[in-house]
């Protein structure tokens, strides 16, 4: 209860004019029904009068309230849609607010991406509904208040009995509900794992691989066997509560016969009038229909608050306002400066002491063998991950980075490249020059205008990039952003050894003035560097530019040697002895 009036409070202060409405139509809509109880037992009462000129303005009177109740159903769904639509455009803003403070190797846990679906579904549905629930209680308790007491001026006995059936139908809902809950929570990791083998049969980025290896099959059983997992824990859910219905129903059958019963032996006997039996059988049906509502709302509590619960948790968590990210500093001539430098992730320390400084427009290479630490670094530079202890400052406030991973987005080439620097979304020439100046590995984009769509899977009238080509849009974007920091964490991995060096040196000439960090396990690249930091097990092990490290003859030289055969095509056609 407590989080669905956190919920109202929270809607309320974003969308007070929607939910004043809302309210009034609910409570109206609800306030109508004892209305229309007292109308049809004057009919009725009227009509053994033979009072035909009153009978005929209630039933007007009933159609009114008829046609009123169509009419404030129908606004308060366009309210309630309208609602939706507010609550999605402010709530998902904190959301992804919060989102942009947590560490990105939080993505990569499934209880994360769980908590994450928690959230959507209380932003999509559960917010709403809290307003919907709460002025439904308010109108619900005061349309059964009113008929209780037009009840028991009746007959106090069939108040007490219609208690007794409204309790005994609800009790069973509101058990059923706090077994859905945990139905939820055991389907959940089932059904993600279920998605993701479904979305890989389906999905047109993995059908050539999926058929050349001929493992259709072998990935249908995967998704078979979560799928009957899943369908097994639904089948003991269904078998389990289909029994418990049938009991509840024979027992509510038999509590309805008494009550009929009850009624016709008092209108045989002369203690009733038609009107009456008539009330009666009518507030029966309204008063076990209003408790039933009000029941099913207490009883969703619960199950509501499993999502809002994930919100709360998410926007409010401390952790997230007080993220150590980088520092800012203008009055130095460094780049980026690394002191006491710690991280640790989940029980593993991956970075341990890290203390580096660079200096501007100083080129920077990370090296290292696979699991020694220099993406993690990388990204706590950027700002993605945040430092256990130490402290990282940079001296710039702009930086812009590549990833092995680079994102493909599924708009124009227009809007691929802009998205770096969203000022130049309309400069062609500036657009176009960068398409021409930025070369990968001999990609081009020239036979495509600006205004090309990309995705055939999103766009009828779309085309479909190499990955070389995807890459040099990646490179673009994040040169166009006009970073005096760029990161390039494994960013030409796919490439080979020699296209990797030219890549580096077409960077280097068009970013001159920038500082640039290039991330690798790669050594081509190193001699063209003003500074190498050789990582090993989270610890920086050397520095220096290439002589030094090479007349150390230490792990940067181990290194170099194994790896100097990669780059003789490159040496012979520069004449360049590497020593």
């Amino acid at each position: 209860m407590k989080l669905q009036l956190w919920a109202v409070k929270e809607v309320i202060k974003r969308c007070t004019g929607t939910v004043v409405l809302i309210g009034i139509l609910t409570i109206i809509k609800y306030a109508l029904q004892p209305i229309t109880l007292y109308l049809y037992k004057t009919i009725i009462s009227d009509l053994e009068n033979i009072q035909i000129y009153f009978v005929i303005i209630w039933i007007f009177l009933l159609l009114v309230i008829e046609i009123g109740g169509l009419f404030l159903d129908t606004c308060s769904t366009i309210l309630e849609k309208k609602l939706q639509l507010n609550i999605d455009t402010k709530f998902y803003d904190d959301v992804w607010k919060n989102a942009e403070c947590i560490d990105v190797y939080q993505w990569d846990k499934n209880e994360f991406m769980i908590k994450i679906g928690r959230i959507k579904k209380a932003v999509e549905s559960n917010f709403a509904s809290s307003i919907t629930m709460f002025f439904s209680v308010i109108g619900i308790s005061l349309s059964l208040l009113v008929s209780i007491v037009m009840i028991i001026q009746t007959n106090i006995v069939y108040f007490w009995l219609f208690i007794l059936m409204g309790t005994f139908q609800n009790v069973f809902l509101f058990k059923y509900n706090l077994d859905y809950v945990e139905l939820i929570k055991k389907q959940e990791p089932f059904q993600r794992k279920h998605d993701y083998f479904a979305n890989i049969l389906k999905s047109r980025k993995y059908i050539k691989e999926l058929r050349i290896l001929q493992i259709e099959e072998w990935l249908e059983k995967k998704r078979s066997k979560v799928y009957y997992k899943t369908k097994d824990i639904n089948m003991k859910f269904s078998a389990k509560w289909t029994i418990t219905n049938l009991i509840w129903a024979l027992g509510m059958y038999v509590i309805e016969g008494i009550f009929y019963l009850i009624i016709i032996v008092a209108s045989y006997n002369g203690k009733m009038g038609v009107d009456d039996a008539v009330f009666l059988i009518q507030s029966q049906l309204t008063v076990i229909n209003l408790i039933s509502s009000l029941l099913q709302i207490v009883s969703s509590f619960s199950k509501e608050g499993l999502y809002l619960n994930e919100y709360r948790s998410f926007t409010k968590t401390k952790e997230n306002k007080t993220r150590k990210t980088p520092e800012y500093s203008y009055q130095s001539n460094l780049s980026v400066k690394v002191e006491n430098l710690n991280y640790q992730y989940s029980d593993e320390r991956v970075l341990k002491d890290i203390n580096i400084s660079i200096k501007r427009g100083e080129k920077v290479a990370i090296l290292g063998e696979n699991g020694s630490g220099k993406s993690t670094l990388a990204k706590l530079i950027l700002g993605l991950l945040q430092p256990t202890t130490g402290n990282i400052i940079l001296f710039h406030d702009k930086k812009s980075a590549v990833f092995q991973d680079y994102a493909h987005f599924y708009t124009t080439v227009r809007e691929n490249i802009a998205l770096g620097n969203i000022e130049f979304l309309n400069k062609d020439s500036t657009l176009y020059e960068m398409i021409k100046n930025v070369t990968v590995d001999e990609q081009d984009l020239d036979n495509y205008t600006l205004d090309t769509k990309l995705g055939t899977e999103y766009f009828d009238d779309a085309i479909d990039l190499s990955g070389g080509q995807w890459q040099k849009l990646a490179y673009i974007r994040s040169i166009i952003r006009q970073a005096d920091l760029l990161i390039f964490d494994e960013a030409t991995s796919a490439l080979d050894a020699v296209s990797e060096l030219k890549q580096y040196k077409m960077l280097k000439n068009m970013l001159k003035e920038k500082t640039i960090i290039i991330i690798t396990h790669r050594v081509g690249i190193a001699r063209e560097m003003n500074n190498i930091i050789y990582l090993e097990n989270g610890r920086v092990v050397e520095t220096g530019n290439h002589e030094k490290l090479m007349d150390k003859k230490g792990k940067y030289f181990d290194l170099y040697t194994t790896q100097a055969e990669w780059y003789l095509e490159e040496n012979k056609s520069e004449n360049v002895i590497y020593d």
